[in-house]
């Protein structure tokens, strides 16, 4: 929790989103994997949203989803629970959010059907803090279901001819998608880390430009790092020379890897 926070004070990262990637991956973990804890959903014991998860205080919420299904064993919402969660997910606001991380810790395989289904509505908010329940959806399916129709539907939202159109859910869209094996998102990637050095490629820009790509970038770098399984050593506010210096390391990693795959 502590280097997280550090990583949010160097990168300046949006209260909302921040809380969203602490809560997701510092619960969920981050070695967590598509094979984990698949759901078996006939089985699966009921449970139910915590009381105050709405509208209670930040420090509380969080608490109570650390302990909430801790294990991301495979649960069924209840009926009420999965209604409430439904109803608030399409929110561009706090409640929103909240909403998508409590149907991403359920393990409820019908929790991932809204989550994508948020996803697929391709909505853009006004303002810089409304996607943050759309960060949530795309960054857990990395994790979970196994079904490999959500590995398809996030390289669509990635790099498909309709793509999300808010550029930082569509960022953690691709990862989640490499992160299920769709490598084809990495080009993808590799252009957003490129984006505003003297390497950018204006003429295959297909996002709105933004005025920081601080998050953007550290998420695409996060997640190929990952993929290579390498350190993380590029970051969004060095100089030109030292990210492009740690683009062609990653670009040549990835090379090789598909040399070795071919």
């Amino acid at each position: 929790m502590l280097r997280f926070y550090r990583t949010r004070k160097a990168l300046k990262l949006r209260p909302l989103r921040a809380l969203a990637l602490c809560c997701l991956l510092g619960c969920a973990g981050p070695e967590l994997d598509i094979r984990t804890h698949a759901p078996q959903v006939n089985s699966a014991p009921e449970i139910s949203p915590f009381e105050g998860w709405k509208d209670g205080p930040r420090v509380s919420f969080e608490r109570s989803l650390s302990a909430w299904n801790p294990s991301l064993n495979a649960h069924r919402l209840s009926p009420e629970g999965r209604l409430t969660l439904s109803l608030a997910l399409p929110g561009l606001d706090e409640a929103g959010m909240r909403a998508a991380l409590l149907l991403a810790h359920s393990r409820d395989p019908h929790a991932a059907e809204l989550l994508l289904a948020r996803l697929e509505d391709r909505v853009e908010g006004a303002n810089r803090d409304d996607d943050g329940a759309d960060v949530v959806a795309a960054a857990s399916l990395a994790a979970w279901p196994e079904e490999e129709r959500f590995t398809s539907a996030l390289l669509e939202l990635s790099i498909g001819t309709e793509p999300h159109p808010d550029l930082e859910v569509r960022v953690e869209c691709a990862s989640s998608a490499l992160a299920r094996g769709g490598s084809e998102v990495s080009t993808f990637l590799l252009r957003v880390l490129r984006e505003g050095t003297p390497a950018e490629e204006r003429e295959l820009r297909d996002w709105t430009p933004k005025s920081t790509m601080a998050w953007s970038k550290s998420r695409a770098a996060t997640a190929l790092a990952k993929h290579l399984d390498v350190p993380l050593r590029f970051r969004a506010d060095a100089s030109y020379e030292d990210q492009l210096r740690e683009i062609s390391a990653l670009e040549s990693r990835l090379a090789e890897r598909a040399s070795v795959i071919k």
